[in-house]
């Protein structure tokens, strides 16, 4: 995931910007595994293998969400991240 491709997204639910929380990066630099947090509503939207999830959380894939976040909930909660 490119970091300028985020810088460019909006929320779905409100429309505010959002900022990275990057936990892991590819070879070539790109964001492998993060989290892009909406700055105006606080939704959090993951980043897995390179893919922003960036969707409305009742519209995802069923366990989508579920996953990356049980996946990852040792660095969020260890990065303060609620």
């Amino acid at each position: 995931m490119f970091e300028r491709v985020i810088e460019r997204a909006r929320c779905p639910q409100c429309r505010g910007g959002l900022d990275t929380r990057i936990f892991n990066r590819a070879d070539d630099g790109h964001i492998r595994d993060g989290l892009a947090l909406c700055n105006g509503c606080g939704a959090g939207y993951p980043i897995d293998n390179e893919l922003l999830l960036l969707g409305v959380p009742e519209l995802m894939p069923r366990g989508a969400a579920n996953d990356f976040f049980a996946k990852f909930s040792d660095v969020i909660a260890g990065r303060g991240i609620s």
